[in-house]
């Protein structure tokens, strides 16, 4: 029990300032016990902690918009098919079926 107040005191002194993956390294937990402690006893990370290992939401902002470039999917569609005509009658595969329904009406098979 003794052991858990040390870690627990370790990990309370170190939050304001380190991220919780390095906190979690040097007291030999899981970060996501950090992150248990930190809401159950309230702890903040402090000013300092945010200058350091934080960007400015605006650079993140950024980099998101144009991680993935919008498009029109069904402008890209109806393009497709103007590039790429294909006909019910010029399909390749109509000349072969159209003879298979013309040998099934004639009774052969």
């Amino acid at each position: 029990m003794e052991m858990t107040a040390k870690i627990l005191s370790t990990a309370k002194n170190l939050y304001p300032h380190l991220p919780n993956g390095e906190i979690a390294d040097l007291v030999g937990i899981s970060p996501s016990t950090i992150v248990g402690w930190a809401k159950k006893y309230g702890w903040k990370k402090s000013e300092a902690y945010f200058e350091t290992y934080r960007e400015p939401s605006s650079r993140k902002r950024a980099v998101r918009e144009n991680e993935v470039e919008h498009y029109d999917y069904w402008e890209l569609v109806k393009q497709y098919k103007e590039e790429t005509p294909i006909r019910r009658f010029n399909h390749p595969f109509f000349e072969a079926t159209k003879k298979i329904y013309k040998q099934n009406q004639n009774g052969t098979d």
